[in-house]
C-alpha cells in the first residue's frame, strides 16, 4: 500500500513552519537597518522568549539560533565565514551571535548589550 498526499497536505520542510524565505544567501546582502540590540546571552537563558519580546516591542526582526539552524539553513555558512554579518535584522540574540559578542560590540558600538545569564545548577537539572 503506498501512502499519498494532496497537494495541501504534502510533508513540508522544518523551515516553511517558520518563514517563507529558506533560502537567503546573506553573504550577499548588505545592512538596510541599523542594529539597535545584542542579546549575547548563550542558549537555555532566555534568549527565544527575549526573541518575542524584543520583536513585540517593535524590533523587526530579531535573528535568533532558530533563524541560522531551522529558519534560514544557508546562514551557517555565513556564520562560518565569521566576517561581517550582512544581515537585515535590528537585533541579535542567542547562537551563534553570543560566540561573535566583542566583535558585534565592536562593529556595532550603538546597539544596547543585553547579556541573558542562568544558574549552573539549574542549566544541568
Amino acid at each position: 500500500m503506498s501512502l499519498t498526499y494532496s497537494d495541501n497536505l504534502a510533508p513540508q520542510p522544518m523551515t516553511d513552519v517558520f518563514t517563507d524565505d529558506t533560502c537567503i544567501d546573506r553573504r550577499k546582502c548588505h545592512r538596510t537597518v541599523p542594529m539597535k540590540v545584542l542579546a549575547l546571552g548563550v542558549g537555555r537563558t532566555g534568549t527565544a522568549s527575549l526573541r518575542i519580546a524584543l520583536e513585540r516591542l517593535g524590533y523587526l526582526k530579531c535573528y535568533h539560533m532558530m533563524s541560522a539552524s531551522v529558519e534560514n539553513p544557508p546562514d551557517c555558512l555565513m556564520w562560518h565565514d565569521a566576517s561581517s554579518p550582512s544581515m537585515m535584522v535590528w537585533a541579535v540574540c542567542d547562537w551563534p551571535a553570543c560566540a561573535f559578542a566583542k566583535e558585534l560590540i565592536e562593529a556595532y558600538p550603538n546597539a544596547k548589550v543585553i547579556l541573558t545569564t542562568r544558574e549552573v545548577d539549574s542549566w544541568h537539572a
